[in-house]
């Protein structure tokens, strides 16, 4: 059995307006495509290779210098730094000694870099300062002299991380001062013996010049205890002052060997100085408010 169709009962299908839609799809495409892919990877730095951070160094020493301030934790916090300064009548012959995490968490990270590169303050990197050195370069690990590194637990989010997008925003001059920075800082003569600048603590267990990273970077909160201990019981030319921040916890905690400095600024507590001069230390501290909640 035969059929025979009719073929004017089966009119073809116009191409025509198919195509039109497949190109309105593309148009709708490539911005989409730009938005979502394009701009986040080009927001990201090219491929970053640091040289090795170094772990110690020792403060120059400069006669025109008349007074050394060490400061806790900032945090990102500018105005109570520059607060904090003038409250300990800061001039140009003063030298200033950041004790790590002065960056992150705060509402003006890039003021607190520029006012330290553009002051020629000194400073310790904190935990926070490597982390986001790390992800500055793309989430890959922070190489330092000795070999050891400093690897993130999570590659950082542009979209959901603050650290990662103040990373994007580091210039130039950020990264050659960071990456400058020690981990401990060797300060010289101060009142009580040598002086040390750290963010972390101070481990027995290893000298001065070769504590490990993952000691200057998380220690035990009561290390302060066996280090003052200790001390007392050295001769007296012997004897280390360690000064630090890090431990918001305790808050300003201040012994004969060991200087806890980190009074809880961004969270509403205080930003601490000492100030040490003619063999003496004074104490300086300015009230924050409270820009991030426990």
């Amino acid at each position: 059995m035969s059929m025979e169709y009719d073929y004017d009962e089966y009119e073809e299908l116009d191409p025509q307006p198919f195509r039109r839609w497949r190109w309105v799809l593309v148009l709708i495409s490539i911005p989409v495509v730009f938005l979502f892919i394009y701009i986040p990877l080009s927001s990201l730095p090219q491929y970053v290779t640091f040289a090795p951070l170094v772990k110690y160094s020792t403060l120059e020493h400069n006669k025109d210098y008349t007074r050394m301030i060490l400061i806790g934790d900032v945090h990102g916090c500018y105005d109570e730094l520059v607060s904090l300064l003038d409250a300990a009548n800061y001039t140009s012959t003063d030298r200033v000694v950041l004790l790590g995490d002065f960056i992150s968490k705060g509402p003006a990270s890039l003021d607190v870099l520029d006012f330290a590169i553009n002051k020629s303050f000194d400073a310790v990197l904190g935990n926070h300062e490597v982390t986001i050195l790390a992800k500055y370069q793309n989430s890959r690990p922070v190489l330092f002299e000795d070999g050891e590194t400093y690897a993130l637990d999570r590659p950082g989010n542009i979209k959901t991380d603050p650290e990662t997008r103040l990373a994007r925003h580091l210039t130039p001059d950020h990264i050659d001062y960071l990456t400058q920075l020690p981990l401990v800082l060797n300060l010289g003569k101060v009142p009580g013996g040598k002086g040390f600048a750290v963010h972390v603590g101070m481990s027995l267990e290893k000298s001065v010049k070769k504590q490990s990273l993952n000691e200057q970077l998380s220690m035990d909160r009561d290390w302060y205890k066996d280090y003052n201990s200790e001390m007392k019981s050295l001769p007296k030319s012997d004897r280390n002052v360690v000064y630090y921040g890090h431990n918001a916890k305790y808050g300003l905690n201040l012994n004969k060997y060991t200087k806890g400095l980190d009074s809880a600024c961004v969270k509403g507590g205080q930003l601490s100085a000492l100030v040490l001069s003619n063999g003496k230390e004074k104490l300086v501290q300015v009230d924050c408010p409270e820009y991030i909640s426990s």
